[in-house]
C-alpha cells in the first residue's frame, strides 16, 4: 500500500473495489459464455446450472456497473485535461512529424517517471 517514504497511491477500500469489479468481470464472462452457445453449456456448473446462471448473470452486471461507477466517480479528477496535457499532446504530435526521433527523453517527475517529449 505504501512505499519507504510512506506515500499511499490508493487506500484499501479503493483496492478491494478494483479487485471485486475484476472478479465480477469474469464472473460475468464465464456466465455470459454460457448463455451465448450450447457448447460453453459446461460453464453453468460454475454457477449451479443453467437457470441459477441465468438468474445471476444480470445481478453480477449490475453489482459490477455500480462499484465502477462507484470509484469511477471517486477518481474523476484525475481524468480530466490540464495545461500539461495539453502541451505534452502537442509536443508528441509534433514529436511524431520528426523522422530522427530525437525528441523523446525521460523525465524524473514528482509523482513518476513516465515517458516525456521535450
Amino acid at each position: 500500500m505504501s512505499n519507504q517514504n510512506g506515500l499511499v497511491r490508493y487506500s484499501g477500500s479503493d483496492r478491494a473495489n478494483h479487485w471485486i469489479v475484476a472478479l465480477l468481470f469474469v464472473l460475468a464472462g464465464l456466465s455470459g459464455l454460457a448463455l451465448f452457445h450450447p457448447s460453453m453449456y459446461f460453464l453453468t456448473g460454475l454457477f449451479g446450472g443453467g437457470s441459477w446462471a441465468r438468474i445471476l448473470h444480470p445481478f453480477i452486471g449490475v453489482a459490477m456497473f455500480v462499484l465502477f461507477v462507484g470509484i469511477m466517480f471517486k477518481f474523476w479528477h484525475h481524468n480530466v485535461l490540464n495545461a500539461n496535457d495539453v502541451n505534452g499532446l502537442a509536443r508528441s504530435a509534433m514529436c511524431s512529424m520528426d523522422i530522427t526521433r530525437s525528441c523523446l527523453r525521460w523525465v524524473d517527475t514528482t509523482a513518476d517517471k513516465s515517458l516525456r517529449f521535450g
